[in-house]
């Protein structure tokens, strides 16, 4: 789909839509003082109650069950730590669960924090884009890794900085599609999943002279990837417009729910 958006610029209510179907509006979860309400219908709640296995695997806090975004999640796991980009961990143990589960009905909620800030890439995913170019001090590249909460403005910029801040976001971008292709790779039964793929919100990369997200509301902090594979269907482009809320839904009706 290549015109999906998010139903916010940051993860927390974004994640609270995409799990319930419904706009922030609707579902109250829209500061950090808030948590997704018990009487909530989460996908993974109906799915379950259908007699579903049910998993999630966290790193991102937002996504996790300090905001109860764990309702309907038989197993749930959130990697809280300092280190919280884990992803060969995560993958390990996601597809540990799923191939214990095979044969079986089962949902499993993956949320990397990658390519969140910091743009901290491994070295494989870097040297993939070529030539390095020539890095600031230390001091310096520790900030421009952290744009989205170090550089209030593009303004504030060296020349050749920002395109040092789109390489290593771009970089970033590189290392959760290896850890994806892992998990992907290690599916049970690849031939009868359905995956969708998409992001949370966007990301400001000098774009109206900002960085990060959450702030504001231009189409690069919403705009999202969203890509559906599976056994049924050709493959193809869909240009009409598609959205987080529309994913409960959609997968409940591929799975013959109501």
């Amino acid at each position: 789909f290549d015109r999906a958006h998010s139903a916010a610029a940051w993860t927390l209510p974004s994640t609270a839509s995409l799990l319930t179907g419904q706009i922030p509006e609707h579902h109250g979860v829209v500061t950090q003082h808030q948590a997704l309400p018990e009487e909530a219908l989460t996908l993974a709640e109906r799915l379950r109650d259908a007699g579903w296995r049910t998993a999630a695997f966290v790193q991102m806090v937002y996504a996790s069950d300090s905001y109860n975004l764990d309702q309907g999640f038989e197993t749930y796991r959130y990697y809280a730590s300092d280190a919280e980009k884990r992803d060969a961990l995560l993958v390990y143990d996601a597809s540990a669960w799923m191939e214990a589960h095979a044969g079986e009905k089962t949902f499993v909620y993956v949320h990397f924090r990658r390519p969140h800030g910091p743009y901290d890439p491994e070295p494989a995913a870097w040297r993939r884009l070529g030539a390095a170019p020539e890095l600031p001090s230390e001091a310096r590249f520790f900030e421009l890794q952290r744009a989205d909460a170090e550089i209030a403005d593009t303004s504030e910029l060296a020349p050749g900085e920002q395109a040092l801040i789109e390489r290593l976001y771009r970089a970033n971008l590189g290392t959760i599609d290896d850890s994806i292709a892992s998990l992907l790779l290690r599916l049970p039964d690849p031939g009868s999943t359905l995956v969708v793929a998409l992001a949370d919100h966007g990301e400001a990369l000098g774009q109206h002279g900002r960085f990060g997200h959450g702030a504001h509301v231009w189409a690069e902090t919403i705009d999202i990837p969203l890509i559906v594979a599976g056994p049924a269907g050709a493959p193809h482009v869909d240009s009409g417009p598609a959205g987080t809320t529309d994913i409960l839904p959609t997968l409940l009706e591929a799975c013959g729910l109501p």
